[in-house]
């Protein structure tokens, strides 16, 4: 994904150069990168099973990137495209906690390995350029919306004897999602270089939720009927990130 950015942000700047020397229409293109905070149900960390209704997604602070192509309606109004990219590590913390529950493991000590979630995102919006220092610093306000996808990340699992003898051990594969709505709104301040070149540092709020439903068999204290719970996912950040843009 981080080579598919790079060479689309490549294309992007090459294509503003072509169409600066014919004169179309005022048009912009940047790439941006930072920090990706997970917040609400996407960061809690408390792990009750599958059967819980609200999963968490027990995502530590990561990375994401955007690449986004506009054009002016207006002066200061447009519309614009953005693809996203974002990569969040998962904690190990809750999956452990829950696994140390188990009397087996009591008197044992639970190892686990985590993955990552991965979001990909493509939504299209608007956008209202506020000036505040002559023509050098704008206060730049976009809202987007479109769909995004990720997958719940795998893990693995070993508990051990006093001895270090692993005695009890599995795995969870990555999981794909659904397809999901997602929306982002946007603060940022754009400082123009030159008359076509700027930097910018946007503060984003990203939204998206998903539904997945889980089958489980009751096995204790003999096997019995199976049990569906709809699992509910939330995937909620804050984006800070720098980058830099150019129009023509």
């Amino acid at each position: 994904m981080k080579r598919s950015l790079i060479l689309l942000t490549g294309f992007l700047f090459i294509f503003c150069a072509l169409q600066a020397q014919r004169k179309l229409p005022k048009m912009f293109a940047e790439v941006s990168f930072g920090a990706s905070v997970p917040i609400g149900q996407f960061a809690e960390s408390s792990y009750n099973g599958p059967l819980d209704e609200d999963q968490p997604g027990m995502a530590k602070t990561g990375m994401a990137a955007n690449v986004t192509a506009g054009i002016y309606l207006k002066e200061n109004v447009g519309l614009l495209l953005t693809g996203g990219y974002s990569v969040n590590m998962q904690s190990e913390e809750g999956y452990r906690d829950f696994l140390s529950k188990n009397p087996v493991s009591s008197l044992s000590r639970v190892y686990v390995n985590t993955g990552k979630w991965k979001m990909y995102k493509l939504m299209a919006g608007g956008f209202f350029v506020t000036p505040l220092v002559d023509d050098k610093l704008n206060l730049v306000t976009k809202l987007s919306a479109g769909i995004c996808k990720t997958a719940i990340p795998s893990y693995d699992w070993a508990i051990t004897g006093m001895g270090g003898l692993a005695f009890s051990q599995g795995w969870v594969s990555k999981e794909k999602l659904p397809a999901m709505f997602c929306y982002q709104v946007s603060l940022g301040l754009q400082y123009n270089v030159t008359r076509r070149v700027y930097v910018l540092f946007d503060v984003i709020s990203f939204n998206a939720a998903a539904k997945k439903d889980y089958t489980a068999y009751t096995m204790t204290p003999v096997p019995g009927p199976e049990t569906t719970v709809t699992q509910k996912y939330k995937f909620g950040s804050v984006n800070a990130l720098l980058g830099l843009g150019v129009s023509f």
